[in-house]
């Protein structure tokens, strides 16, 4: 309802609408609501759409600064909420007509309240948390083909994981670093292009919030650099910008005006077929880690939680095939060796069942599991001291 009510106001209905149901039938979206552990996604989405939406339909509560607060509720489920602001700040340029210093002046009360809700976010965080991410400069070099993979992923979702393999650029120089870059810029062109033109402000409007919305997870090296659950914000944008510009296209030929409702049609079905699809493979743990091997088979997170899953059905051998798969890839992953360990132990492999569970001690000495779990084949074995010693 919200994206609708924004939308409505930058666009006509009819194309509204048609953004609106597209955005809510996408595929790519069904990654982040099937995620569970990412509802944090959508209500943070909805914080800064429903506070963008008051500030439209409410002015005379702008002054009292009603409009900010989905802003800060949906911070307070993740922080990219705030990226509310510029979005803001390149909505009053381009549809209320304010100058560049005028429209600074009017997002004063929002920057004061997002810094505030941010700085609240810092100041909460516990002390031990990281992100996850290594090499900050091989992150930022990896950004612009992510950035191609999710416009890509608009128009042809086929590559949908929801543990992605992808790894960092080493060099600029690399094919993936420069096809990236060299997207970034024709994209850059496109917005300026847009820019100029009154009748394409939706677009311009579209792409910016697109890219701002990508800039919480594009600046920080985060654990993975690329994850489908990231494009639920950043898709508001993109949707009403694609479909405006097909809009334009279309009213120049008498043709594709004709077949336009036709099109769109088949464009919301397909849609709804591949959400569908989707919500089959987030069935369950077996169909939803058997799609991550197929689409990211070089995850070796994947390819454990696979070989779990075969494990859990007895299948230990299926099982092992897959964990020595992912070590391959991550040989230096404590729960990989532990379960290692563990579906050695219970085919008789007692040798490599050790020495498993020994260097999954070794990598994680400080996690509890690595203990008990040996501790719990130790006494399998009848090495009671040993495994009294471990518990």
């Amino acid at each position: 309802a919200c994206v609708y009510a924004l939308f409505a106001r930058i666009a006509e209905p009819g194309i509204a609408l048609f953004a609106t149901a597209l955005y809510g039938l996408h595929p790519v979206n069904a990654e982040t609501v099937n995620y569970i552990v990412q509802r944090g996604d959508v209500y943070s989405t909805l914080g800064a759409v429903a506070g963008l939406v008051a500030y439209i339909y409410w002015p005379g509560a702008r002054k009292w600064g009603a409009y900010l607060i989905p802003v800060v509720i949906g911070s307070l489920a993740k922080p990219p909420a705030l990226m509310f602001l510029p979005i803001l700040f390149v909505y009053l340029l381009l549809f209320e007509d304010s100058t560049f210093f005028g429209a600074i002046r009017k997002c004063i009360p929002a920057g004061v309240v997002c810094f505030l809700a941010g700085l609240l976010g810092v100041v909460m965080t516990p002390k031990t948390y990281t992100t996850g991410g290594s090499n900050i400069y091989q992150y930022w070099m990896t950004q612009p083909i992510v950035i191609l993979h999710y416009v890509k992923s608009f128009f042809l979702p086929t590559e949908l994981s929801a543990d992605t393999d992808r790894s960092t650029v080493t060099s600029i120089f690399s094919e993936a670093s420069v096809i990236g870059l060299v997207f970034l810029v024709l994209l850059a062109v496109l917005i300026l292009r847009c820019w100029r033109r009154p009748e394409m402000r939706p677009v311009t409007f579209g792409l910016l919030w697109f890219l701002i919305a990508l800039v919480p997870t594009s600046i920080p090296a985060l654990s993975e650099v690329e994850n489908d659950h990231r494009m639920f914000f950043p898709y508001v944008g993109l949707s009403i910008a694609v479909c405006w510009a097909a809009k334009q296209y279309t009213e120049r030929n008498r043709l594709l005006s004709k077949l336009a409702p036709f099109v769109c049609f088949i464009v919301l079905a397909a849609c709804a077929w591949g959400t569908h699809a989707r919500n089959e493979v987030w069935r369950n743990e077996e169909t939803l880690w058997r799609d991550v091997t197929e689409k990211s088979p070089h995850n070796g997170r994947g390819l454990m939680n696979y070989g779990l899953t075969l494990m859990a059905h007895g299948d230990d051998a299926g099982a092992l095939s897959y964990f020595r798969r992912a070590e391959a890839f991550t040989p230096n992953y404590s729960i990989l060796m532990l379960n290692e360990g563990i579906a050695y132990g219970a085919s008789g492999d007692n040798a490599n069942a050790e020495t498993h569970f020994r260097r999954a001690l070794e990598l994680a000495p400080g996690d509890a599991q690595g203990f008990y779990y040996y501790g719990r084949w130790l006494r399998q074995q009848n090495r009671i001291p040993e495994a009294t010693g471990l518990l």
